[in-house]
């Protein structure tokens, strides 16, 4: 990954999480977090990686992001001076929900044993 990549991902990544808390209104009963971005190479195209807090809330998360991504795609070229605004796509990042259920599998098999 290029130096500038690098660049454009932590860009992307803080300015995200600041339209989301500032320009927008979440829902009172869950939390987004934005834990990473993929750039492509040509800068064109970005995956925006976000997880939801509570992960019981993640349904209603997702519709959110389905809901509001068009806002965030639109608020982001504030944000950037390049020739190209990335196209942003977002997925949920499930990775702490996973790492959750191994712990809690983990913990079973400790207090089983």
């Amino acid at each position: 990954m290029s130096k500038r990549t690098r660049q454009v991902n932590e860009l992307l990544l803080q300015n995200i999480g600041k339209i989301v808390n500032e320009e927008m209104e979440l829902p009172p009963d869950f939390l987004l977090t934005f834990t990473k971005v993929d750039t492509a190479p040509d800068l064109k195209t970005a995956k925006v990686f976000y997880s939801v807090v509570p992960s019981t809330k993640g349904e209603a998360g997702e519709k959110f992001m389905e809901n509001n991504s068009y806002v965030i795609q639109k608020s982001i070229g504030k944000y950037i001076t390049s020739k190209f605004t990335p196209k942003l796509s977002f997925k949920h990042d499930t990775q702490e929900d996973k790492a959750e259920h191994i712990e809690k599998l983990l913990d079973n098999i400790n207090n089983k044993g």
